[in-house]
């Protein structure tokens, strides 16, 4: 039995029911302007997935919900018992409202329901499927900057949101224990013996402090580090010049991210991470590196839940957005059809001159490839050589346009790479007539580092990338997107092809993984 739907009925300006997937996980983002409901919906879904069910629709704090779950056999066979009835169908609609959970069901003669208190062993069995998913964690920007001392705290609150004094210490708690230097029912502050205390601080920074620093900040700390002061640990940040910094005297946006770090080393298979405007007290390149970060997290089997009024946040994906606005009727919630979709309603709002950045989400090199099986054979090629494509979008062009779209990234400063084929530069006569600024798009490319040209000679294309060898990746003469998605393992393909990608690789400048 798995919960694969959510609805928000009902929850302060949520007077619509606005639908949430949760069958996989994924990031998750709410945008709108202030006011929006941006804020009302992540509480609305964060407190519906971590305390389901009961609502008093009369406290303006309940939260009226509607669960969807997804049954197998053996859940079919329980609940048609219980309904008293011979078959039902592969879902189930819990709804909470009043103090009642109603259970709906299909049935054979039509849908079936049936209600029951919220205190009933009903409840606490479909109570126990939604949490099923793990646990909800709730990073709180006001708490995540008060860093003090190691100090102890209600864990059952910890784990619930995060929304404590120093969640460092529950991280820290919970490594100690992993490595058996601390009884599962002691913490750090039960601690006073300095000898003690001085070992925990060295397999803290030795083990789980030495590798936190991330790329946006390298240039600025060389790291964080438990030190002895007073009887207590302290936590520190080394500036570059070596100086050591409580982390509580170190920026807003430091200490954020060191929460984040902290919280995520926490974070395990099918766990809920909750974050209102992750990227409030961030540069953008931080915030696109955080991005980053938080899909790597859905990867992982985490889901994400985030509001954001920054374009640097914004997933990648179009259909992990829900945009909100606020009128008379309350929050309205508008889900897209098309990355097109997306990126009018990204105009509207923020205007021409910032669509690119947002859409590309600043950190993303556009690569401009010739067809699908170009792109078929980057994406395939760049993953059996272990090179890291995550800072890249593919962009699929036919032969005139990439030419065309290559002269505006160059005249426009747009961080893009265009993989042509060699014969761009030697179109006939009658082409070059017939597109008025073929020579000055073909000399921009060719005088640019971040035009390369694939193929030998007038007649180069992707096929000059593939050794004689193998011929079986080729349908008619061309290379085929079907067999090139079929290849499973590098042993597939022969030295010299695979050689001839990794300098392309090379050239692109993209990194191993």
């Amino acid at each position: 039995m798995k919960l694969i739907r959510l609805y928000i009925d009902c929850y302060k300006s949520i007077e619509h029911p606005v639908r949430i997937d949760v069958k996989e996980p994924r990031v998750l983002a709410f945008i709108g302007k202030n006011g929006s409901g941006k804020s009302n919906l992540l509480k609305a879904v964060r407190f519906a997935l971590a305390y389901p069910m009961p609502c008093d629709i009369a406290n303006k704090d309940s939260v009226a919900a509607r669960y969807v779950f997804d049954l197998d056999d053996g859940d079919r066979a329980q609940i048609a018992k219980a309904l008293s009835v011979d078959r039902i169908g592969g879902t189930l609609e819990l709804a909470a409202r009043d103090g009642k959970t109603t259970m709906t069901a299909d049935a054979r003669d039509g849908d079936v329901w049936r209600t029951f208190e919220n205190d009933s062993k009903e409840c606490e069995f479909f109570r126990r499927a939604v949490r099923d998913g793990g646990k909800c964690y709730f990073i709180d920007n006001e708490s995540a900057l008060l860093f003090g001392g190691v100090r102890t705290f209600s864990q059952e609150r910890v784990e619930r949101d995060f929304n404590s004094i120093s969640p460092v210490a529950a991280a820290i708690d919970g490594f100690l224990r992993d490595k058996k230097l601390i009884a599962a029912d002691e913490t750090v502050r039960d601690i006073s013996d300095e000898d003690r205390l001085g070992d925990i601080a060295a397999a803290v920074n030795g083990e789980f402090l030495s590798r936190i620093v991330p790329d946006f900040d390298i240039d600025e700390i060389l790291g964080y580090s438990l030190k002895l002061c007073g009887g207590r640990l302290e936590l520190f940040v080394t500036e570059a010049g070596g100086k050591q910094v409580p982390v509580s005297e170190t920026s807003l946006g430091r200490r954020w991210y060191l929460t984040f770090v902290i919280v995520r080393r926490l974070l395990r298979t099918g766990d809920r991470l909750f974050i209102d405007e992750p990227g409030a007290f961030l540069h953008p390149q931080a915030q696109a590196e955080l991005r980053d970060e938080l899909s790597a997290l859905a990867r992982r089997g985490v889901s994400v839940f985030i509001s954001t009024h920054s374009p640097y946040m914004i997933p990648s994906d179009w259909r992990n957005i829900i945009s909100l606005s606020n009128g008379k009727n309350g929050t309205q919630a508008k889900t897209f059809d098309s990355e097109n979709e997306l990126s009018q309603e990204i105009r509207k709002e923020l205007g021409e001159l910032r669509t690119t950045d947002i859409l590309f989400n600043i950190a993303k090199t556009i690569v401009l490839v010739e067809g699908v099986t170009d792109e078929a054979c980057i994406k395939k090629f760049s993953g059996l050589l272990g090179y890291d494509m995550r800072h890249h979008k593919i962009h699929v062009c036919d032969g005139e346009s990439i030419i065309q779209l290559a002269y505006l990234c160059i005249k426009n400063q747009i961080k893009f790479k265009a993989i042509a084929d060699n014969d761009n530069k030697y179109k006939n006569d009658e082409y070059v007539r017939t597109h008025s600024n073929y020579e000055e798009c073909i000399k921009a490319m060719t005088e640019s580092d971040d035009c390369i040209f694939i193929g030998n000679g007038s007649g180069g294309e992707l096929e000059n990338m593939f050794a004689a060898e193998d011929r079986k990746f080729f349908h008619k003469g061309k290379v085929s997107r079907e067999r090139i998605n079929a290849v499973k393992s590098a042993r597939e393909v022969s030295k010299k092809t695979l050689d001839n990608f990794r300098k392309l690789f090379e050239r692109m400048g993209l990194k191993k993984i």
